[in-house]
């Protein structure tokens, strides 16, 4: 092909440069379209949770389960995705169902327990049936590390993790929230901190405290923190247990300050009917 200026034009090259123009805009309107969008976010929670896309075919149940090539790529799954895998999906990952629907900017749940130990009790119970001899935890997000919980200050998250599978020996968890963004300098809040540590110690779930910065804390609160596994990832850095006195005896408590707030722990167990949380055996 000659141009007007009598310059030879390579037409196979223009042809080559169109097609790539015209695939690379239909790629970049797919992605913009929901469905593709849902795919890519059902995908990259999975990844996030410890499963690649080509071993997700491995948790699907048989009647909805699709082949490794089919979910290999966004691209792939979104042309196989059907409302039963978001279903499905936000039931073995406990995510929010609207999250997968592209709606909001939170993806997991929040167990409203504030100032209701007897209603965290219930819930732990539950889970437990669900969990049986699997891996539970709870972890406890700050913004630093602090041996007394009647010197800390700024916000703190607490979040209840739960084993529900395995890949090659690898075990799966899920996430809840049982508090986005509460703050040290609120006695309630911190009262609340200790009575979940001590009902997790009744279910011998393990307590981890990691340190995260100041704007992720914020986050949690504004429900943008995004998804658990990536934040859990922060640093590990201290014992919540710790906080938690010695045979649930207020005299163990190192500081004033402690024995007031467990004092007040205990009463709200108490009162709340949850003597068995406090039972000396758990303590040694």
């Amino acid at each position: 092909m000659i141009n007007e200026g009598g310059h030879v034009v390579d037409g196979g090259l223009i042809r080559w440069s169109l097609e790539s123009l015209l695939s690379a805009f239909k790629g970049q309107r797919r992605r913009r379209e929901p469905l593709f969008r849902q795919a890519e976010r059902l995908l990259g929670a999975f990844e996030a949770h410890g499963v690649p896309p080509h071993q997700l075919p491995r948790l699907m149940p048989e009647s909805i389960r699709l082949t490794p090539q089919q979910t290999a790529s966004t691209e792939a799954f979104a042309s196989h995705l059907r409302i039963e895998h978001l279903d499905w999906a936000s039931k073995e990952l406990a995510l929010r169902r609207d999250w997968l629907d592209l709606e909001g900017d939170q993806p997991h749940h929040v167990i409203h327990v504030y100032k209701q130990p007897r209603l965290l009790f219930q819930w732990l119970q539950e889970r437990e049936m669900v969990r049986g001899n699997r891996f539970g935890s709870v972890h406890v997000l700050t913004e630093a590390i602090f041996e007394d919980p009647g010197i800390a200050d700024g916000r703190f998250v607490v979040i209840y993790e739960e084993g529900f599978n395995e890949i090659d020996e690898k075990s799966l968890s899920r996430y809840w929230y049982l508090s986005e963004g509460s703050h040290f300098d609120h006695s309630p809040c911190v009262i609340d901190l200790l009575g979940i540590l001590a009902i997790a110690e009744h279910f011998t779930l393990m307590p981890v405290g990691h340190v995260i910065s100041e704007a992720a804390t914020l986050s949690a609160e504004q429900g943008t923190l995004g998804l658990i596994p990536s934040a859990l990832k922060r640093k590990r850095g201290w014992r919540p247990q710790d906080w938690v006195p010695l045979q649930y005896e207020t005299a163990n408590c190192e500081t004033d300050r402690h024995r007031d707030l467990w004092e007040q722990t205990r009463e709200r167990l108490l009162g709340d009917g949850l003597e068995q949380v406090l039972t000396l055996h758990k303590r040694p």
